[in-house]
């Protein structure tokens, strides 16, 4: 996601610790004033483009003794949270500007990696070390465009569903939550609520009754309302998982606005859950009227800004007979949770000590943007599990039904990625809660199909977690289970040498699966099907054995456990043969 624009206004004015006057930075519009941890705030936008960012701004001195100043923050000085939006519109140009000029069609139908070949060998200048190009950000970016589509109906509109837990195409765009909760908040390309949570319909009920509150007519027909293929998305915070939707609004023949005008939403999930189940999550909706066409400056609000505490009932702009006026969602519930997201990020990255990325930026790469994209990517695997630990393979309506926990790929994809970028605790957490619970007592797992590949894998990972953090003991811990996996493989190895003479290509070539839901041909032919010889994963369970086997022998030897050094040797004399085995079927 592209950066938002560099705000560069820093401080307010202050007449004292409790009368303070606060006032916006330059550049920005007061949108709100709020209470939050103790001390009252004002809310502030950039509203001249609409990845403009927000300023929340507060006196350093807090009514409240459990709420300190910040640190750095001088005295009775005013403290300034700074939140950039960004803006990514769904659209961002025509297939001809993609594909790296080969065409739509002729991508689409290799039987090969036609765009990454060309990634690497069509330039004018290659590297002197490997002879192949130096993929930027730019190139890659045009490899494919952003999506535009994610299924679903594309003629919803108003309280219609585009995406429905009703239906066999979830259309889910993107997601939010936390790390605590059982599920997660999910959105189609109208941001319309994918699981029918009961969040507010940003156009059947926030837009429509906002309409009629302002006096203009019920809107009978959204597709002629909102210019839905001008949508665009973005974050809120940097790497916060806060989300926002724009939503440009077709000139109206009732209206005189003239210019552009368009609504934004921003859902942002309450933080931690403190074991509830559900996911809560905060609305922002407010509506803005720019003089200049596509959203050009001057703008400012078109009404007030609309507040929902989760459910479509928590406030409504043309009545209170849902709730008290006094309990309705406001300012200070949604400014609250967006500091609360920010401080529980914080901390939560800050604890998994991870290494700092300072990328610079080049002509063709935004460092900042590679930087942003892989902590994100960490902070969405974390809000994508369920209670904290357990995996899930995606979101509901879709992949992230309870069948698909055990998909093998989601275990040793995170666990690598939070292993190189030094997110240990979230790494360890991972790996126990694989070997605890899904990794099963005769060494399958607990899936419906075997994936031969990973389990290989998952060898080299319980390695590479020991190499890397120095702590043997969690593997000591879970030592049973991590041995009966080698075994297993060793068993399919075994089987392998002995079904086939060694002039067959086939011998010593681990017999296994590599994609799960290949399954359903051995189930169905009562095992008639023979099972697949692939050197991919006959090379991950070598790969396994030769790194699992080093670890074991030098965790047991420091615990004083034979029996974990007999296994951890074990696996060192079979990986030679192995490796012949691959060497001597390809000859």
């Amino acid at each position: 996601l592209r950066a938002a624009k560099a705000m560069t206004g820093l401080l307010v004015m202050s007449t004292g610790a409790r009368g303070s006057t606060l006032t916006c930075p330059p550049t920005t519009t007061q949108l709100d004033t709020f209470t939050a941890e103790g001390k009252q705030w004002v809310a502030c936008e950039d509203l001249s483009i609409p990845g403009g960012a927000i300023a929340l701004v507060t006196s350093s001195v807090s009514s409240d003794k459990e709420h300190l100043p910040e640190k750095g923050s001088g005295g009775d000085q005013p403290t300034i949270v700074w939140l950039p939006k960004t803006y990514e519109p769904y659209t961002q140009g025509p297939d001809s500007d993609y594909y790296l000029g080969l065409g739509k069609t002729t991508v689409l139908e290799a039987k090969w990696d036609m765009l990454g070949d060309a990634l690497l060998n069509n330039c004018s200048v290659k590297t002197a070390t490997t002879g192949l190009c130096e993929p930027t950000w730019a190139r890659v970016e045009r490899a494919l465009p952003v999506m535009r589509y994610s299924q679903g109906n594309k003629a919803a509109s108003g309280n219609q569903f585009m995406c429905s837990p009703y239906s066999p195409e979830s259309g889910v765009r993107t997601f939010t939550g936390s790390r605590s909760a059982s599920v997660d908040a999910t959105f189609s390309d109208h941001a319309d609520d994918c699981t029918d949570n009961g969040f507010p319909r940003p156009q059947g009920y926030v837009m429509n009754l906002t309409a009629i509150a302002h006096g203009e007519p019920p809107i009978v027909d959204f597709l002629t309302y909102v210019k839905f293929t001008g949508m665009a998305e973005g974050l809120v915070g940097g790497v916060y998982p806060n989300l926002i939707f724009y939503f440009p609004i077709q000139p109206q023949n009732f209206s005189t606005f003239g210019g552009s005008r368009y609504w934004t939403m921003i859902a942002s999930p309450v933080p931690d859950m403190e074991g509830g189940r559900e996911q809560s999550v905060w609305f922002r909706f407010q509506q803005l009227i720019c003089k200049g066409a596509n959203f050009g400056p001057p703008c400012g609000l078109h009404g007030d800004p609309q507040y929902y505490d989760t459910y479509w009932y928590s406030y409504s702009p043309i009545t209170s007979r849902w709730i008290r006026p006094e309990l309705q969602a406001n300012a200070s519930g949604f400014y609250s949770n967006l500091l609360r997201v920010k401080r529980f990020w914080d901390t939560e990255l800050a604890a998994e000590t991870m290494m700092e990325v300072t990328l610079p930026d080049s002509d063709g790469t935004n460092g900042t943007w590679l930087t942003d994209q892989a902590r994100f990517s960490l902070v969405r695997s974390m809000i994508s599990r369920d209670n904290t630990w357990h995996p899930r393979y995606g979101v509901l309506p879709g992949y992230g039904v309870t069948l698909q926990d055990g998909f093998q790929d989601t275990f040793t994809s995170t666990a690598t990625a939070a292993l190189e970028w030094g997110a240990f605790p979230y790494a360890r957490g991972v790996i126990d809660n694989w070997l605890s619970y899904y990794v099963r007592d005769n060494g399958m797992i607990t899936y419906r199909a075997e994936e031969l590949a990973q389990s290989g894998r998952m060898l080299t990972l319980f390695a590479l977690y020991v190499r890397y953090t120095r702590d043997s003991s969690l593997m000591v811990e879970h030592f049973g289970k991590a041995r009966a996996l080698a075994e297993w493989l060793e068993y399919r190895y075994n089987m392998s040498r002995s079904n086939y003479p060694a002039t067959d290509p086939r011998h010593g070539i681990t017999a296994g699966g590599d994609e799960g839901d290949g399954f359903v041909g051995y189930y169905e032919s009562s095992g008639a099907t023979p099972l697949q010889h692939q050197y991919s994963c006959a090379a991950n369970v070598y790969r396994g054995f030769l790194d699992a086997g080093e670890m074991w022998v030098s965790v047991g030897t420091a615990a004083d456990r034979s029996d974990i050094v007999a296994h951890g040797q074990s696996l060192l004399a079979t990986a030679p043969e192995m490796l012949s085995d691959i060497q001597a079927s390809l000859a």
